[in-house]
């Protein structure tokens, strides 16, 4: 009888040498994938192994375990570097079962939060920002294995958010081709001198016009934030979410009410957030980040 139970590629992994295979076809597979859509960034600095049964993770993470000392996230240091393809890599996880990934493993490494943006947008069928309270990733996905890039320059050391402007304009735009379907949020910071510092697009699948222009707000926001930033003067075409921000218009939609009351609880955060209503050629540079994700999808 065939077994129901999913097939993962090497797993389960029952010996030093396999595991070995494994690391070294995700250094390998991961390698080939960063040349492709960001060729020349920084070397992998760790990889992750993920095991697919709770048999397989006890053997694994008992193994690794006596390979060096352990540091932070779950992560060993090696006491000698793992090599391979002259790829030396210092630290290694074990990830323990998750039903919704089938993936190898993945390979870590770090990117600039501007050239992280720009790969966004250039691909966002490929690649996607992973938003944490302390830091974001950037994953770069293959059906087989991912590789993670932890985003520089979204916490900035003390010096470096002293040089970045406390008071921001945010242009925030969404937008959904079906409405509801295929949707985007892109979103533009600026000082007050109307220099552009970032500007993203994120593809959110299917959704509607409004869940699209929300969620823009909530990006927008959500960087500012870890820029260190206090006042943001927000800037959107779309009147109802900018009179329902205002509490002017209540927001019926239950779908909204999840993402308005995130975003409320965000607002906290600043000294101060105002809204305000611009006509939609005074929006066209986070307009053209959601045209950007959105016309990837169909090449």
């Amino acid at each position: 009888m065939q077994s129901e139970k999913p097939l993962y590629r090497f797993s389960p992994i029952e010996s030093e040498d396999t595991l070995r295979q494994t690391i070294a076809y995700i250094v390998e597979r991961s390698s080939a994938l960063i040349q492709v859509f960001s060729p020349g960034t920084m070397p992998i600095e760790s990889v992750t192994v993920c095991a697919h049964y709770h048999d397989e993770y006890e053997y694994l993470a008992k193994l690794v375990g006596q390979w060096g000392k352990s540091a932070e996230n779950g992560y060993i240091e090696l006491a000698e570097p793992f090599i391979t393809n002259q790829i030396s890599i210092p630290s290694l996880r074990i990830r323990q079962p998750d039903p919704y990934r089938s993936q190898v493993g993945s390979a870590d490494f770090a990117i600039d939060f501007s050239n992280a943006a720009k790969l966004i947008a250039q691909h966002p069928k490929n690649i996607r920002l992973i938003q944490r309270p302390h830091f974001d990733l950037v994953e770069f996905h293959h059906p087989d294995y991912d590789v993670l890039a932890y985003v520089l320059g979204v916490h900035e050391s003390e010096d470096q958010q002293a040089a970045l402007p406390k008071e921001v304009n945010l242009y925030a735009d969404g937008g959904s081709r079906g409405n509801p379907g295929p949707s985007a949020s892109g979103y533009v910071l600026m000082d007050k001198a109307g220099q552009v510092f970032f500007e993203a697009g994120v593809y959110l699948g299917i959704t509607t016009n409004n869940q699209a222009e929300y969620q823009a707000l909530k990006f927008g926001l959500e960087q500012a934030k870890k820029m260190g930033i206090h006042t943001v003067y927000v800037h959107m075409d779309s009147l109802l979410v900018v009179n329902q921000m205002k509490g002017i218009f209540k927001v019926k939609n239950r779908d909204l009410w999840p993402i308005h009351e995130a975003i409320q609880l965000l607002l906290k955060d600043f000294k101060k957030v105002t809204f305000t209503h611009v006509p939609r050629e005074f929006n066209k540079l986070a307009d053209a980040e959601v045209n950007k994700c959105l016309d990837a999808q169909n090449t």
